[in-house]
Protein backbone atom coordinates (compact mmCIF):
# COMPACT_ATOMS: atom_id res chain seq x y z
CA UNK A 1 0.00 0.00 0.00
CA UNK A 2 2.72 2.56 0.99
CA UNK A 3 4.51 1.70 -3.00
CA UNK A 4 2.14 3.43 -5.36
CA UNK A 5 4.15 2.69 -8.28
CA UNK A 6 2.95 3.21 -11.39
CA UNK A 7 5.00 1.19 -13.83
CA UNK A 8 4.91 -2.28 -11.81
CA UNK A 9 7.30 -3.82 -14.80
CA UNK A 10 9.79 -1.26 -14.47
CA UNK A 11 9.98 -1.11 -10.82
CA UNK A 12 10.36 -4.97 -10.00
CA UNK A 13 12.99 -4.92 -12.95
CA UNK A 14 15.21 -1.93 -11.13
CA UNK A 15 14.50 -4.32 -8.26
CA UNK A 16 15.45 -7.72 -9.67
CA UNK A 17 18.83 -5.52 -10.85
CA UNK A 18 19.72 -4.61 -7.28
CA UNK A 19 19.33 -7.96 -6.25
CA UNK A 20 21.49 -9.72 -8.94
CA UNK A 21 24.13 -7.34 -8.24
CA UNK A 22 24.00 -7.77 -4.42
CA UNK A 23 22.72 -11.12 -3.96
CA UNK A 24 23.35 -13.40 -6.95
CA UNK A 25 20.26 -15.56 -8.92
CA UNK A 26 16.53 -15.87 -7.95
CA UNK A 27 15.59 -19.35 -6.85
CA UNK A 28 11.90 -18.07 -7.39
CA UNK A 29 9.41 -14.80 -7.51
CA UNK A 30 6.48 -13.97 -6.21
CA UNK A 31 4.52 -10.72 -6.55
CA UNK A 32 2.00 -9.80 -3.77
CA UNK A 33 -0.41 -7.09 -4.36
CA UNK A 34 -0.81 -5.69 -0.75
CA UNK A 35 -4.02 -3.88 0.15
CA UNK A 36 -3.29 -3.87 3.79
CA UNK A 37 -0.15 -4.59 5.79
CA UNK A 38 -0.29 -7.49 8.26
CA UNK A 39 1.35 -6.08 11.16
CA UNK A 40 2.79 -9.42 12.25
CA UNK A 41 3.81 -10.75 9.03
CA UNK A 42 3.39 -7.44 6.34
CA UNK A 43 1.66 -10.29 4.27
CA UNK A 44 -1.10 -12.32 5.05
CA UNK A 45 -1.95 -15.59 6.62
CA UNK A 46 -2.61 -17.26 2.83
CA UNK A 47 0.08 -15.68 1.32
CA UNK A 48 2.56 -16.32 3.77
CA UNK A 49 2.00 -20.36 3.68
CA UNK A 50 2.13 -20.27 -0.09
CA UNK A 51 5.71 -18.26 -0.02
CA UNK A 52 6.50 -21.01 3.01
CA UNK A 53 5.57 -24.02 0.46
CA UNK A 54 8.07 -22.55 -2.10
CA UNK A 55 11.03 -22.27 0.55
CA UNK A 56 10.47 -25.40 1.58
CA UNK A 57 10.27 -26.79 -1.93
CA UNK A 58 13.57 -25.07 -3.36
CA UNK A 59 15.22 -24.81 -0.26
CA UNK A 60 15.34 -21.63 -0.54
CA UNK A 61 17.93 -19.88 2.31
CA UNK A 62 17.44 -16.02 1.99
CA UNK A 63 13.99 -14.21 1.00
CA UNK A 64 13.99 -10.38 -0.47
CA UNK A 65 10.48 -8.43 0.11
CA UNK A 66 11.30 -4.91 -1.80
CA UNK A 67 9.39 -2.72 1.27
CA UNK A 68 10.39 -2.14 4.84
CA UNK A 69 9.47 -4.61 7.22
CA UNK A 70 9.15 -3.47 11.15
CA UNK A 71 11.32 -5.33 13.26
CA UNK A 72 8.60 -7.44 14.63
CA UNK A 73 7.57 -8.65 10.78
CA UNK A 74 11.46 -9.78 10.58
CA UNK A 75 11.49 -11.66 13.27
CA UNK A 76 8.22 -13.25 13.24
CA UNK A 77 8.55 -14.06 9.13
CA UNK A 78 12.67 -15.87 9.71
CA UNK A 79 10.82 -18.03 12.27
CA UNK A 80 8.12 -19.27 10.22
CA UNK A 81 10.22 -19.35 6.99
CA UNK A 82 13.07 -20.51 8.76
CA UNK A 83 15.40 -18.95 6.76
CA UNK A 84 17.04 -15.09 6.56
CA UNK A 85 14.96 -12.07 5.58
CA UNK A 86 15.68 -9.19 4.15
CA UNK A 87 14.34 -5.93 2.85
Amino acid sequence: PYNRTIDAEAYFSEFRNLVKTNRGHFAAEEYVKIRTIDPAYFITHGKLEAINKIVKEKEIKEVIFSDALTNQQHRNLEEVLECKVYD
